[in-house]
């Protein structure tokens, strides 16, 4: 009976603690806020159970990347210095086996962004330059680097990592660097592979969920019976301002997401 009593008060105490934290978090000090939008932290689904309307949102990552133009990229290429102060496994590193939680910069806007343009726009012109030859194939390739670029251009994330560390003042100094809004988030490190690169994939920890009424899921389109991932193609996706919040104790979360229309990003 003692013992089931003293885990009874462990349970209390820890969910007490955790309480606690949240609070402390959301409402002691100053909190930062930014304003985002569906580039930058898409629906995972339009859906939402119906019982509690749980919106699943994802930070989309440095690009709609890549190939197919519309998958999001959450990889990074890192320094030779950077990557080995990660200390991901050494000779035994082994992708996601050796990922580690710590911290990852984020920038909005500016350079980073704008760097991420002209990398599209580098694509394009490059598929231009192949068409120059006539073939059907390249002529083809073309088409969809255009369509691919309009894609891009129009639905990159402007929220873009610019640098990772296991400790978040390792990332201060560089934050500094930056007149642009940055974030310094949590988040969860893994190396690529047999780390036979120093690229690594970042996902950030404790963004994600968000309750909604009834009535705000009816208006971001979203509903508990049917099922739309994220495709090339599929049906307009709901617009809306999604702001994201970071409290006193650097803990990130949905602080709230609205419906809008025209440029969600001002």
């Amino acid at each position: 009976m003692k013992l089931f009593c003293y885990a009874a008060i462990v349970v209390v105490g820890v969910n007490v603690w955790m309480l606690a934290q949240v609070g402390i978090n959301r409402h002691w000090g100053e909190v930062k806020r930014l304003d985002l939008t569906e580039r930058e932290l898409a629906l995972a689904s339009t859906r939402a159970h119906d019982a509690t309307r749980t919106l699943s949102l994802r930070w989309q990552g440095n690009s709609p990347l890549s190939r197919y133009g519309f998958y999001p990229s959450h990889s990074m290429a890192l320094s030779e210095t950077a990557f080995n102060a990660l200390d991901l496994g050494g000779e035994n590193c082994h992708g996601r086996r050796d990922s580690r939680d710590g911290f990852v910069l984020l920038v909005y806007g500016g350079a980073p962004y704008q760097r991420l343009l002209a990398q599209y726009q580098q694509n394009l012109a490059d598929a231009e330059t192949l068409a120059l030859s006539g073939r059907e194939d390249d002529i083809e390739a073309l088409e969809r680097a255009q369509r691919q670029f309009t894609s891009q251009r129009q639905g990159a994330s402007r929220l873009i990592a610019v640098a990772v560390a296991v400790t978040e003042s390792a990332l201060v100094e560089t934050a500094a660097e930056y007149s642009e809004p940055v974030l310094l988030l949590p988040a969860r490190i893994a190396p690529y592979a047999e780390c036979e690169t120093r690229k690594v994939n970042v996902r950030l920890r404790g963004v994600g969920q968000f309750h909604v009424s009834r009535s705000q899921a009816q208006q971001l389109g979203v509903s508990a019976t049917t099922v739309s991932y994220q495709q090339p193609l599929a049906k307009p996706k709901p617009r809306y301002r999604a702001t994201l919040a970071l409290g006193a104790l650097g803990m990130p979360w949905i602080d709230s997401v609205e419906p809008c229309e025209g440029d969600c990003g001002k």
